[in-house]
């Protein structure tokens, strides 16, 4: 299984916007190769990432007005504790640009949650993807993550700017709006 290749479906999946095939969709695939792993992931109580999450989302929101702001950007980093990082953007292209080099440049950055569970099952995969099982729990972890920040950004009046996510070096960065 092809991490990348799958992603690119990941992709297609949240433009879907069906969130319960989508949780669905990944927590399958991660029990058919680690019916433990997903249990465990699928049982993360994920309110305190969530809220935290959220309040950092919030300060986001009140900083993008006071500068130019074309998308925020959730970043978090898999082998770093699961740390996360709003970024709030000047500039954005398109999914089909191939280019996500404008979320390097950003004009302010908000430090958002850490998600240690999720961090602790992803050190004991063999560290980004080299067997179908690793690929697996990793895609379910990105997938729960994702639900996260959808979640949030349903819970707060939006301007109109572009809300993405992906992991540290993620390459094409996934668009939530």
């Amino acid at each position: 299984m092809d991490i990348f290749a799958e992603l690119d479906v990941m992709q297609d999946r949240i433009f879907a916007d069906d969130w319960s095939a989508f949780a669905n969709h990944y927590a399958s695939l991660c029990s058919t190769y680690n019916a433990g792993a997903a249990s465990l992931i699928r049982n993360i109580d994920l309110s305190p990432y969530r809220d935290a999450i959220s309040s950092s989302f919030a300060l986001a929101l009140s900083e993008a007005p006071k500068q130019p702001c074309a998308a925020i950007y959730l970043e978090y980093d898999l082998d770093n504790g699961w740390d996360s990082t709003f970024f709030i953007c000047p500039q954005y292209h398109p999914l089909e640009a191939k280019d996500d080099d404008w979320a390097c440049y950003f004009e302010h950055s908000i430090d958002a949650a850490s998600q240690d569970d999720f961090a602790s099952i992803y050190a004991q995969t063999d560290h980004f993807c080299n067997t179908n099982e690793a690929t697996a729990i990793t895609l379910y972890l990105i997938a729960r993550t994702t639900e996260v920040i959808n979640t949030v950004i349903h819970d707060h009046e939006l301007p109109s700017v572009h809300i993405c996510i992906g992991f540290h070096d993620q390459d094409p960065i996934h668009r939530l709006r």
